[in-house]
């Protein structure tokens, strides 16, 4: 469902509406719960620290799925102490940090 490649060639899509993926600190609007609602019928989505929570259609409750390692670090970056909250995350500064080294070492073996 959620691998850093899919993730990637989403980020690297130019029809993003001003180069905005996503905000931060905002779990119904992080990018990869862009990415995740992206083609999707979703009633919602939520991203948070270690899991993602979606709510499919005719369900009350969210199904609950654990957030990949690499995922994890991308959230954490995104939503850095440096980073004010719902600021935007461009598309260029998503792609930078998904490919950093950090990130990077979690990727290995992820498929």
């Amino acid at each position: 469902m959620l691998t850093s490649q899919a993730f990637k060639a989403w980020l690297e899509n130019a029809n993003h509406k001003n180069n905005i993926v996503g905000s931060s600190d905002d779990p119904a609007n992080c990018p990869i719960a862009n990415y995740l609602k992206d083609g999707n019928d979703y009633l919602a989505i939520e991203v948070l620290d270690c899991e993602v929570n979606i709510w499919h259609p005719g369900d009350h409750d969210p199904i609950s799925y654990p957030l990949p390692d690499w995922a994890q670090r991308f959230i954490n970056e995104i939503d850095g102490e440096n980073t004010d909250p719902h600021e935007e995350v461009h598309q260029d500064w998503a792609l930078k940090i998904l490919t950093a080294k950090d990130i990077q070492a979690f990727v290995k073996g992820e498929e």
